[in-house]
């Protein structure tokens, strides 16, 4: 039986259930490490075809480098602490701001399933993150 976004996508030709001795996993995003540890999210860190960069779900990635996150929903506007850095921006907005200055990304902040997508270059170095870009296979490493 194959799995896919939680719905089963495929039937077995008996039309019954079958034993299987193993599985296997498709992921699809970019994997994100911190520190050399896989980061998971609720949604994956995808490529934005845009700006070429990657956007990460903005609570799980601020979270994982240990800042504290604060959302305004009336104005859609996310801040973020940490070790003495404050980073702010609105949804929609490629201005943002660390510590009062303001500074322009490439690619918005943006919603996709319910979740505010950032791009990680930018707010991870925003705070004190160094990010390294792996193309072949696409994949990121922060490291604190």
């Amino acid at each position: 039986t194959m799995w896919l976004q939680g719905a089963v996508v495929n039937r077995p030709s008996s039309g019954a259930e079958r034993r299987l001795a193993n599985a296997f996993l498709v992921r699809y995003g970019v994997p994100v490490y911190l520190n050399e540890t896989l980061l998971f999210f609720d949604v994956p860190a995808l490529l934005d075809e845009r700006g070429g960069r990657t956007m990460v779900p903005l609570r799980g990635i601020f979270e994982a480098v240990g800042a504290e996150v604060v959302w305004d929903q009336q104005t859609k506007r996310v801040t973020a602490t940490r070790d003495g850095r404050t980073v702010s921006l609105v949804v929609g907005d490629k201005t943002a701001y660390v510590n009062g200055t303001a500074y322009q990304m490439d690619v918005p902040a943006g919603i996709y399933r319910d979740r505010t997508l950032v791009p990680l270059r930018f707010v991870g170095e925003s705070l004190g993150a160094a990010v390294h870009w792996e193309a072949e296979p696409p994949t990121v490493y922060l490291s604190l």
